[in-house]
């Protein structure tokens, strides 16, 4: 198969989940081993600008995943664009934006399926890559747990147990061309609990949340008058997270991924539990390679 980009720019804009700013985005067609790459356009410093999709520089998982360069550039709330983008196995895009966020729109990515359906894939000459998964890896702690096999295709069973009647405890599996992203999972919105709004606003989180772009718990009820899109889009909207920042290891992965309790923390550990032994999977193809190594460790990071 070979790699892809969109056929034309895509202009969106709308407001960011936690800094409540405006953004305007352009989702740009990129040639051949670009890979997908963030632009700040309201960064003077052009080599500042650019911030790879890049799960090694994910240094912030706190209710969104954000990147964040060598130079201190940062990107956030980029897992809804990202899962749209693996599913239309887009491998290569600039993506400009004005803010140090991508827009919510509707807290699902939906908006994001259907501004590319409408402009369509194109295919460029270089063939695509894969990470092929070789043996079993585990990662356990006391918050969540995650196992990944070896398969043919990318497969991911998700479950979720919470407290909360309304959320509660439920599971959903997808398989790459088989689940209807779409229709099962494109649709499902980012969702937090009414007594956590005046914490988060408070520490400048959240600042652009309405009921319009989350689903807002408020112990045993939905505050929002349309209710739930699914009865269980809690757990649908955990599956469309993980598949965005999966998809930060440059490629499709060929391997099926069981997690319970798992957000973006998880996501972003179980891919350096991966990469950290280079006996857990091979590359068919060839992977991107980036302009610049990363300079990143451990302490760089914030969970």
């Amino acid at each position: 198969m070979l790699q892809r980009t969109i056929k034309k720019e895509i202009i969106i804009s709308g407001i960011g989940l936690h800094s409540g700013c405006d953004v305007l985005l352009r989702l740009i067609p990129a040639t051949n081993n670009t890979g997908i790459v963030f632009k700040r356009v309201d960064i003077k410093d052009s080599k500042k600008q650019l911030i790879p999709a890049n799960y090694l520089i994910v240094r912030n998982t706190k209710l969104c995943t954000m990147l964040i360069n060598d130079y201190g550039s940062s990107v956030g709330t980029v897992e809804h664009l990202m899962s749209a983008l693996a599913f239309f196995k887009i491998d290569n895009l600039i993506i400009e934006l004005n803010a140090p966020e991508v827009p919510v729109l509707d807290g699902s990515a939906i908006e994001f399926v259907n501004a590319i359906n409408n402009v369509g894939i194109v295919e460029l000459s270089a063939h695509k890559k894969y990470i092929k998964i070789l043996k079993p890896i585990n990662l356990i702690t006391d918050k969540y747990s995650f196992k990944v096999l070896p398969a043919e295709k990318f497969i991911f069973n998700m479950a979720i147990n919470f407290e909360n009647a309304i959320i509660g405890e439920s599971h959903y599996k997808y398989v790459i061309d088989e689940t209807d992203y779409i229709v099962d999972i494109a649709s499902a919105r980012t969702f937090c609990f009414k007594e956590e709004i005046d914490y988060l606003q408070s520490v400048g989180l959240a600042l652009g949340g309405t009921l319009s772009n989350a689903i807002v718990v408020d112990k045993d009820k939905v505050l929002n008058p349309s209710g739930l899109r699914y009865v269980d889009e809690f757990v649908r909207h955990k599956l469309l997270d993980a598949i965005g920042d999966l998809y930060m290891c440059g490629c499709e992965i060929k391997g099926e991924f069981f997690g319970c309790k798992v957000g973006h923390e998880a996501n972003n550990l179980i891919l350096r539990e991966i990469f950290n032994d280079p006996t857990c999977y091979m590359i068919e193809d060839e992977i991107i390679s980036y302009d610049k190594p990363f300079t990143i460790t451990e302490k760089d990071i914030i969970y």
